[in-house]
């Protein structure tokens, strides 16, 4: 399951992370793309969708991991770039860590920890048109059904 929106503009991004936050609460999400593809500004916009109080929030590249007291929860910003192996991530404990809302950028390094459910956001520049694609594990078919139609309404 997987939905496809064009990013005309850093807004569309904005508007997607708060339609998110609305359904992704408790749920691993995995974000994909290159360097400056905008997974960080992604996880800025859906933090701050569910913080009481608007925060700077920077990519954890050096601390690895951030976290944040939100109306959602505990949420943990992850940027696992620099992490070179899975007994790093046991070392941070990653299993604990797991058990709340993540935003993982560079999640293609959890390897063994990857969970079995998750949502993954793929970021793409390509030729400078922008997209953002969307999939959901099969656990949460009823949340796609959901964001899906939000989507559509919103005209992403």
């Amino acid at each position: 399951m997987e939905i496809t929106c064009s990013l005309n503009s850093i807004q569309d991004t904005k508007k997607i992370a708060i339609i998110l936050s609305k359904y992704l609460q408790n749920i691993i999400i995995l974000l994909s793309g290159d360097i400056g593809s905008g997974k960080t500004t992604f996880a800025s916009f859906f933090i701050n969708a569910v913080l009481e109080k608007e925060q700077n929030i920077t990519s954890p590249t050096f601390p690895i991991i951030q976290s944040y007291d939100t109306t959602i929860g505990l949420i943990y910003h992850l940027d696992l770039y620099r992490v070179e192996s899975p007994h790093e991530l046991h070392n941070l404990g990653i299993d604990e860590i797991l058990l709340h809302t993540c935003l993982i950028e560079w999640a293609e390094r959890l390897e063994t920890y990857t969970p079995k459910h998750f949502v993954r956001i793929s970021l793409f520049n390509e030729t400078g048109k922008r997209k953002m694609v969307i999939s959901f594990s099969k656990k949460y078919e009823n949340i796609y059904k959901k964001v899906q139609q939000e989507l559509l309404n919103h005209d992403l």
